[in-house]
């Protein structure tokens, strides 16, 4: 799911706002307080700015859970695409892009002149860590994600789950989740995501997220069934490049 957030970003303006009422149709919205931000990062004292009220207005969201302005959905998808890319650039060593950077730090809403992720430290790779220590956090923050003990009667054993507020919290959850993972780079749409299993993408291969994965699983039989159709023994060369295409694709 913050794949599919992450995507906003990037979405042509004409199309920004159908797409944003599309996505918090089947997750929720991102409770944006008065001062812009989701309402968490006060712990409980600050609620969302429409409350529960059905409103609407001209450059605002109408769902279930009332209105919020979708110009925060522009930022805060933008700030968990900057955080993804900056997090795979750490797992190769780098710093990660001033272009991912500026995602990440303008998305952010500052009142006391401090901004909210400390600051700026430069772009060396100890900073970026530490950098995206603190944003990931704040994200925590806006979820208000706790850890919660709850005991398994079945299991006769303690167990610690987390508790969270909304859509922020999901995405707080998962985004922490995907960095701690690992990132990859899909060769189909070209943005970060984490793989669903436990098996970990070649390097020396091409690897896809699950929707781009899908589309390229159908033009490999395409492409396969098109060579049994044009030759229905085959070749050897043929047989063994498909065979060769599939097992160096999977992901």
């Amino acid at each position: 799911m913050p794949h599919e957030f992450v995507r906003l970003a990037d979405i042509a303006p004409e199309r920004f706002t159908e797409s944003v009422l599309a996505f918090a149709n089947r997750w929720g919205v991102l409770r944006i307080c008065e001062h812009g931000q989701p309402a968490g990062h006060a712990g409980y004292q600050c609620l969302p700015e429409a409350g529960n009220l059905w409103l609407w207005a001209p450059g605002q969201l109408d769902v279930d859970e009332g209105w919020e302005k979708i110009e925060a959905w522009r930022r805060y998808s933008g700030q968990l695409l900057g955080l993804l890319n900056v997090g795979l650039a750490l797992q190769s060593g780098k710093a990660g892009s001033e272009a991912d950077w500026k995602r990440v730090r303008d998305a952010e809403v500052s009142f006391d002149g401090d901004h909210p992720l400390g600051a700026f430290g430069g772009r060396s790779v100890a900073h970026s860590q530490l950098e995206l220590s603190r944003a990931v956090t704040r994200w925590l923050q806006f979820g208000l994600v706790a850890p919660v003990a709850s005991y398994d009667f079945a299991g006769k054993k303690l167990k610690i789950e987390y508790a969270y507020l909304g859509l922020p919290g999901m995405l707080a959850i998962q985004l922490a989740a995907a960095l701690q993972r690992g990132t990859y780079t899909c060769a189909g749409c070209g943005y970060p995501f984490t793989p669903e299993t436990d098996r970990r993408p070649r390097s020396d291969k091409k690897t896809w997220c699950s929707a781009c994965g899908t589309l390229e699983q159908q033009r490999r039989y395409q492409r396969r069934r098109y060579w049994e159709k044009k030759s229905p023994m085959g070749t050897d060369s043929q047989t063994d490049s498909l065979r060769e295409e599939r097992a160096g694709s999977d992901v």
